[in-house]
């Protein structure tokens, strides 16, 4: 089975995790970005286009440092091989992302706003950015066919149920 690493699901993987990032992005605000200014204008550039750059350049840099995935057999061999370390990646990085939204982790800051001092509470960047990278490398470079034919062959003892 030798497969080039770039194919029409490999695009289509790219383009769900970058849609499933943008989601990820508006609800976790991983980077403290979206909650700046309220005005339009910053609306239009924290709130619609900053979660699109981000999350591409997020899809990009994740592609490009597992591509030794991709490409070197072992490597391929060896990560497709455990799809249970795959799913359990995936779980810590969204974990990651829902602890450092929740209220006793989030990090207060004090800002001064029309010459008053105000307390924000913002996102634990220490936990939404290994979160965010660790999600975004995952969802790329998830393999999908060897954990349907891992948990068949787990559940009906031949990974081709259709010769029974």
């Amino acid at each position: 089975m030798n497969q080039s690493p770039f194919s029409i699901g490999l695009i289509f993987q790219l383009l769900l995790t970058h849609l499933l990032l943008v989601v990820a992005f508006l609800y976790f605000d991983p980077f403290n970005e979206l909650g700046r200014e309220a005005d339009t204008i910053n609306m239009m550039a924290f709130g619609i286009f900053l979660p699109l750059v981000v999350s591409g350049a997020t899809v990009i840099l994740c592609f490009i440092l597992g591509l030794p995935l991709k490409l070197h057999p072992h490597l391929r061999q060896w990560w497709f091989s455990r799809p249970v370390l795959q799913l359990l990646l995936l779980a810590i990085g969204i974990l990651l992302l829902i602890f450092s939204n929740s209220q006793a982790l989030q990090v207060s800051k004090e800002m001064t706003e029309h010459g008053e001092v105000v307390k924000r509470w913002y996102t634990n960047e220490h936990l939404s950015l290994p979160g965010w990278f660790l999600t975004g490398f995952v969802l790329i470079h998830l393999t999908t066919t060897s954990m349907r034919e891992h948990f068949l062959s787990k559940i009906l003892g031949s990974s081709d149920w259709t010769k029974h």
